[in-house]
């Protein structure tokens, strides 16, 4: 997986000659999502066990949550499309796109790191790293949902 999207990312760069499309977009997120379920992460507690996926995934349940709560606040429905997803937030917020990209896959790799270190720690700093990672992700929900909408 990791192999075909570091292939399609290389042929995705501005000018883009291929485009993923909804179909390729859902089956990366099955694909994800079977992946963290299956994962049997080296923790020591239960809690930690169960925040490992959940930080892997820390970046797009942002994504989803701040873009659906913009659109119920708005009064549109979240099932509908629209241009409130992070990345977009970000460009309107002036940052290249470019920039956005790349910060987005930062947090992601720090979620990620958070979640790799939980493993490597003694019991008693599972929960203050799973803490710092929840108050983290809130702070980003509240930055990025108070970032202009459409």
């Amino acid at each position: 997986m990791a192999g075909g999207t570091l292939g399609f990312l290389i042929w995705n760069r501005t000018p883009a000659r291929i485009y993923m499309g909804d179909a390729g977009a859902l089956f990366l997120g099955v694909l994800l999502a079977t992946l963290t379920i299956r994962l049997n992460p080296d923790t020591k507690t239960q809690v930690a066990s169960f925040a490992t996926p959940i930080l892997l995934l820390a970046i797009p349940i942002l994504d989803t949550s701040v873009a659906v709560f913009s659109r119920l606040r708005r009064g549109i429905s979240p099932f509908q499309g629209g241009k409130d997803h992070l990345s977009h937030r970000l460009i309107r917020h002036g940052i290249s796109r470019r920039t956005a990209a790349i910060s987005l896959w930062m947090l992601s790799i720090l979620f990620g790191l958070l979640a790799v270190i939980i493993s490597y720690v003694k019991e008693q700093y599972e929960v203050d790293i799973i803490m710092l990672s929840i108050l983290l992700w809130f702070l980003l929900f509240i930055v990025f949902f108070r970032m202009a909408d459409q």
